[in-house]
C-alpha cells in the first residue's frame, strides 16, 4: 500500500488555494508545503486568505508605531488609524483561535 502525502497548494502570491492528497512525495511545479493529516484538515483557504489580508495591512501601517516613536507624529494624529489596527489584531486573533480551535476539535 503506498504512502499518502498532505499538501497545502499556493497561488504565486502565497496565498492558499486548496488542499492536496497525493501518493507523490514532492509536487515540483506548483508552491506547495507539506502539513501534517491535522492541518490538512483544518485547512480554510477563506480564512487563511483573510489573515494574510489583515496581517498585510498591519504591516502597511506599521511605519506609524516608528513616527510616534521617533516623535515625528503625535497618537492623536493617528488614532482613527490606531484604532483599526487594533481592530485587525482582534479579528486575527479570533480567526486564528478559530484555526486554532479547529485543530483541536
Amino acid at each position: 500500500m503506498k504512502q499518502h502525502y498532505y499538501y497545502l497548494i499556493y497561488d504565486a502570491e502565497g496565498k492558499p488555494l486548496r488542499r492536496e492528497i497525493t501518493t507523490y512525495q514532492n509536487l515540483d511545479d506548483r508552491m506547495h508545503r507539506r502539513v501534517t493529516r491535522e492541518e490538512y484538515d483544518a485547512f480554510d483557504p477563506e480564512k487563511e486568505c483573510t489573515i494574510l489580508d489583515l496581517k498585510k495591512k498591519l504591516a502597511d501601517t506599521d511605519y506609524i508605531a516608528c513616527k510616534i516613536a521617533e516623535g515625528a507624529a503625535t497618537l492623536e494624529e493617528y488614532a482613527e488609524i490606531r484604532a483599526q489596527r487594533e481592530a485587525w489584531r482582534a479579528q486575527i486573533n479570533e480567526l486564528m483561535g478559530e484555526v486554532a480551535d479547529d485543530d483541536l476539535a
